[in-house]
């Protein structure tokens, strides 16, 4: 029977399937197979904070075709990335698809045929020490992301108050009388009285000493 290759991209497959030949079947899992849910906390913080995963609409396609291809192999060799990422994904490989043969971790750096016949005579066990790391860094993100909601929410309840609160503050209780000083204008009477050189002095143009302004200070 095949050995069955796993790797990440579809890309990645293709080309390690050249080097590899008929004894193998490469295959990939489009990244992640297990995720936490969009909606809710999606995390057990009464029990370790343990992540509730699932598998995403977008993976279960791939899941079930992973599912068939491991019924024809003898072995399961996991070839993804070598991060936290990659780790963590193997790790779920193995969760989900739940091997009865054996099960081995492989690891390149180059895409040559050299590379990877060295990375399956050298492969090793999954580090869980890296999946916990990731795992925990997924949880952190929900748990800033929930909190960040909450704070969300609070802030568009009391804006409202606070708003009207300010509003109120720069409106005066009443449109409050500002004095202004009062003018006297003098003009002539009539063109004739210019001709004449004489200036009189008419009824004087005074304010009533009280102009209203708004709270905008504007009249």
């Amino acid at each position: 029977m095949p050995k069955l290759v796993i790797v990440e991209s579809p890309a990645k497959a293709k080309t390690i399937s050249g080097y590899l030949g008929s004894e193998y079947i490469v295959d990939s899992s489009y990244g992640h197979i297990l995720d936490l849910p969009k909606s809710g906390l999606a995390v057990d913080t009464e029990n370790g904070f343990t992540p509730e995963y699932e598998v995403p609409d977008k993976a279960k396609a791939h899941v079930t075709r992973l599912k068939k291809a491991l019924k024809q192999a003898d072995e399961l060799l996991l070839a993804t990335d070598e991060d936290r990422e990659g780790e963590a994904i193997s790790a779920h490989l193995v969760s989900v698809l739940n091997p009865k043969v054996p099960v081995k971790r492989m690891v390149f750096h180059e895409i040559t045929k050299s590379a990877i016949l060295e990375a399956i005579e050298h492969s090793r066990d999954i580090d869980q020490n890296m999946v916990a790391a990731q795992e925990g860094r997924r949880v952190l993100d929900r748990l800033v992301e929930r909190d960040r909601r909450r704070r969300h929410r609070v802030e568009a309840h009391h804006e409202p108050r606070l708003v009207h609160h300010l509003e109120h503050l720069r409106q005066p209780a009443v449109r409050r009388p500002h004095p202004v000083p009062q003018v006297a204008a003098t003009a002539p009477r009539d063109h004739a009285e210019q001709r004449a050189g004489l200036v009189v002095a008419h009824r004087p143009v005074v304010g009533d000493g009280i102009e209203f302004f708004d709270g905008a200070g504007c009249r």
